[in-house]
C-alpha cells in the first residue's frame, strides 16, 4: 500500500513529547474517536455534535471494526525538511478497538 489511509501532515503538539525520563522509557496514552466532519464550535471549543443518524452510522463502522479486530497503525514523523520521504520517524504506535467488556489492557476501556 504506497498511501496510508488516514493522515495528518501538520500537526502540531501542546507540549513537547520525550522519549524517556532519566533513563526509563516514557508512556503515553493515545485515543482516537470516529466521527463527521460537522465544523467546530468556537464558543465550547469541540467539534459539533453529531446528529442520531451520524451517531448510529458511526457506532455501525465501529462494530464491524471490533468484529474484524482491526487495529489502527501510526507513524509519528518529524516534518523536518521538504521531502515527506525523509522525514525522521519519531515514533509507532498502533491503537486497539476499545470492546465493551475490555477492561483496559490493550485499548482502555469501553467505547460506548
Amino acid at each position: 500500500m504506497s498511501q496510508p489511509h488516514f493522515g495528518n501532515s501538520k500537526l502540531k503538539l501542546k507540549n513537547t513529547l520525550y522519549a524517556e525520563n532519566h533513563g526509563t522509557p516514557k508512556e503515553y496514552q493515545v485515543s482516537a474517536w470516529l466521527g463527521f466532519n460537522n465544523g467546530w464550535d468556537e464558543i465550547n471549543n469541540r467539534p459539533n455534535p453529531m446528529t442520531a443518524d451520524q451517531q448510529a452510522l458511526i457506532k455501525g463502522v465501529y462494530q464491524d471494526l471490533a468484529n474484524m479486530g482491526v487495529e489502527l497503525q501510526m507513524t509519528l514523523k518529524d516534518r523536518n525538511g521538504t521531502d515527506p520521504k525523509q522525514w525522521p520517524i519519531a515514533g509507532r504506535m498502533k491503537l486497539f478497538v476499545n470492546t465493551n467488556d475490555d477492561s483496559g489492557s490493550q485499548g482502555g476501556g469501553s467505547a460506548w
